[in-house]
Order: C-alpha cells, then structure tokens, then sequence
C-alpha cells in the first residue's frame, strides 16, 4: 500500500500544471506498482518511437537502479524539449531534479518501512522472531529430567514459569542460557 500510495504521488505530481511530456513517463508508472521487475519499460503500453527508444534505454538500467534515480539520459532529453516548447514552468534540468526526488522518496519510504518492520526493538520481525524462539526453547526445557540438573542449580525449575513467561526476552533469555549451562554441566 506504502508504494501504491507513494507512486500515486509521484503520478498526481507529473500530471500536475502541463509540466510532464503527455506521453512519458507518468502513463508508463501508472502500473508501477504490479510490473516492478517483471516487465520491461518498453512494453508498457503503446508509444512514439522517440519514447520506445528512451523505454530501451531505460530497460538496460533496469527497474532497481530507475527507482534509485538513474533515469535514462533519453527521457531527460524528451523531458528538456517538451519544457521548453511548452507552458511548463520549469526547465528540463528542474524537472529531472524533481522526478529523481519523487523516485528517491518512493524508494526511501520503502525501505524506511523495511527496517521499522524487521528491525524495531519491541515488534520488529527480528526480535518477534527471537521472542518465540526463546519461548520454544523455554518449553522445552521446562520438562528436562530433574536428575540432568545439578543439586546447586535446581532453583532454575522451582521458577514461577508464568512470571517467566511474562518477562522481559532478556530475563527469558538469561533463564534459557543458564538451563543450557546447567544441563551442559549436569
């Protein structure tokens, strides 16, 4: 939804004030967000064979490098024409400038969630990950035979395991490493 929302962006802004050649490149992002990577820019839809020629270019850089920025020297080329025979208010360099920035944030805004998602310190994935990974391995060690446990470390199963179940994954992991050691030990 994230890069839905972030391309419509960038399509509401290239329709904005006549400042985008009619036909490149906001028709061929208008499917943006279901052809990233599967199809190339050159069979998007029908177009001029100016815009075919900038659509192969644009091909060989490929869909990961466009949406870091690296546009085509082609599409810069159409894009300077077109602002200087038209009402838009920006030159062709100013455009590009702009049109780079909205690919950045589209790219930028994704990535920002990929990390907030996998790597955020109560419900990132990695530390839901590492949480039910300690709570298996305190599962399984819950039921070890007493007799594997030294006399001296049998505290570690007269625990209050739904305290220990509600703590925090550091105390959840401190438990687990202890019952390792001791067993290791037993």
């Amino acid at each position: 939804m994230l890069f839905r929302e972030s391309v419509d962006i960038l399509t509401k802004w290239l329709n904005e004030n006549d400042q985008t050649h009619p036909e490149q490149p906001s028709g061929s992002l208008s499917p943006l967000p279901w052809h990233v990577g599967t199809r190339l820019f050159a069979d998007l839809g029908p177009m001029s064979p100016t815009l075919q020629q900038a659509a192969a270019s644009q091909d060989v850089i490929g869909w990961i490098e466009f949406l870091h920025g690296k546009v085509s020297t082609e599409i810069a080329d159409i894009q300077q024409a077109y602002c200087s025979l038209s009402s838009c208010r920006m030159n062709g360099r100013d455009w590009m400038k702009h049109f780079v920035f909205h690919l950045l944030h589209v790219s930028h805004s994704q990535w920002v969630f990929r990390n907030s998602v996998l790597h955020d310190r109560s419900l990132g994935y990695l530390r839901l990950q590492a949480r039910r990974d300690v709570l298996l391995e305190i599962k399984t060690l819950f039921h070890t035979n007493p007799s594997r446990i030294p006399a001296e470390s049998q505290i570690l199963l007269d625990m209050d395991f739904d305290s220990l179940f509600n703590s925090s994954l550091v105390r959840k992991s401190y438990w687990v490493r202890a019952m390792k050691a001791t067993r290791h030990a037993g």
